[in-house]
C-alpha cells in the first residue's frame, strides 16, 4: 500500500531508498541533530503518520466502506505504527549515543536522589584515580625514563643480595676488586651515601650527600656545569676536603651565585672548598643529594670496606662478558 506526502502517494520502501541516497556526511549531520531535536521530530513524525492514516481512511471511504471499517482497513494497510516509528528513529539519530544519553540521565537522577551515596562514590573514584596517576607517574619515571645519563645502556649500578633478606647491599671489597680486573669494564667507581650536618645561620642542618672515588663523574658521563670535578690526588687522605654542589643546594644555599667557587662549606664541622656545581638534571645516585665529595680510603680500607659501585662497560663489551 502507498502513503501520501502532500499530493504525491509514495510507499515506505521508496522513502527509505531515497533516504539511503543522501550523502553520508549529510546523513551523519542529520543524525547528530536528531539527538538534540528529539521531541520536536517525534511530534512531527506523529502528525505525519496521523495524516497518512487519515488519507488512507478517506480513500477507503470513497470506495464505500463504513467509517470504522475504513479506518481499520487503513491501519491494516499501513502496517504497525510503532514499528514504523522505531524504524524512523533508528534512521534519524545515533541509537548507541541516544541509549548512552538515556543511561547517563538515569544515573544522574539516581545519584541526585541519594546524595550520601553520591559523595562516597565520588570520593572513591577520586582516590582511585589519584592513586593510579601516582603509580603510573612513578612507573614512567623509574621504568621508562630512569636517571638521565649519557650512555645509560653501558652503565650498571652494582649491589649484592645476601640471604636471608635478599635486600640490595653494598658489595664486598673482594668482589669490587674482581670487577676492577674485568676486561669489559671501562670505568669502575665506588660511592657511599653520607648523611651529615652543615650550618645555616649558625644552626646545624642535616643534609644528604655522596662520597665517591676519583673518576666517579667520568664514569657516569656528566661534568659539572660550573667549575670542575675533583682531581685524582684530591681523594688522597688529608687532601679530600673539596666538594661539588648539586644545582638545587647551590640555588637554595648560595642564591645561584656563580662566584661560589673557592668558598667553603662546613660538613661535620670540617671546611670543604667548593670546586664545582652539577647540572640541574643530574640526580645520580640518591636522587636529591646536596653534594659530592671524594671518597678517601686507605690501603687497608680498600681491601676491607663494603661499598656501592657503578660500572661503565666498554662500548664493544656484551653483558655477561668478562
Amino acid at each position: 500500500m502507498t502513503r501520501r506526502f502532500g499530493t504525491a502517494i509514495l510507499s515506505p520502501v521508496v522513502l527509505l531508498e531515497e533516504a539511503a541516497t543522501v550523502s553520508w556526511l549529510r546523513t551523519f549531520a542529520s543524525r547528530v541533530g536528531g539527538l538534540f531535536h528529539k521531541f520536536s521530530r517525534e511530534s512531527d513524525l506523529t502528525l505525519e503518520l496521523r495524516e497518512h492514516i487519515k488519507l488512507l481512511t478517506e480513500e477507503n471511504l470513497r470506495r464505500g466502506l463504513a467509517p470504522d471499517e475504513a479506518r481499520h482497513a487503513a491501519l491494516r494497510a499501513f502496517g504497525g505504527v510503532e514499528q514504523v516509528k522505531e524504524t524512523y528513529r533508528d534512521l534519524r539519530s545515533l541509537p548507541f549515543a541516544e541509549t548512552l544519553l538515556e543511561d547517563v540521565r538515569c544515573a544522574v537522577r539516581s545519584l541526585r536522589r541519594n546524595p550520601a551515596f553520591t559523595a562516597v562514590a565520588g570520593l572513591t573514584l577520586a582516590l582511585a584515580m589519584g592513586a593510579n596517576t601516582a603509580i603510573f607517574s612513578y612507573a614512567d619515571l623509574t621504568l621508562t625514563r630512569p636517571v638521565a645519563l649519557p650512555g645509560l645502556d653501558r652503565l650498571i649500578s652494582v649491589v649484592e643480595r645476601r640471604p636471608p633478606s635478599h635486600d640490595d647491599e653494598p658489595i664486598s671489597a673482594a668482589n669490587y676488586l674482581d670487577l676492577a680486573a674485568c676486561r669489559s669494564v671501562e670505568h669502575l667507581d665506588a660511592y657511599q651515601p653520607w648523611k651529615t650536618t652543615t650550618r645555616e645561620q649558625s644552626e646545624p642542618v642535616e643534609i644528604h650527600g655522596v662520597r665517591a672515588t676519583g673518576q666517579f663523574f667520568e664514569t657516569v658521563g656528566v661534568k659539572p656545569a660550573i667549575g670542575r670535578a675533583w682531581l685524582p690526588d684530591e681523594q688522597e687522605p688529608g687532601r679530600e676536603r673539596v666538594v661539588v654542589l648539586s644545582d638545587g643546594f647551590w640555588r637554595r644555599r648560595f642564591g645561584a651565585d656563580r662566584a661560589v667557587l673557592g668558598q667553603t662549606l662546613q660538613l661535620d664541622e670540617q671546611s670543604y672548598t667548593i670546586i664545582g656545581v652539577m647540572p640541574a638534571s643530574y640526580k645520580f645516585p640518591l636522587g636529591e643529594q646536596s653534594f659530592w665529595t671524594p671518597l678517601s680510603l686507605s690501603a687497608a680500607e680498600k681491601k676491607s670496606t663494603w661499598r656501592r659501585a657503578c660500572v661503565r662497560h666498554r662500548p664493544a663489551a656484551r653483558r655477561g662478558g668478562s
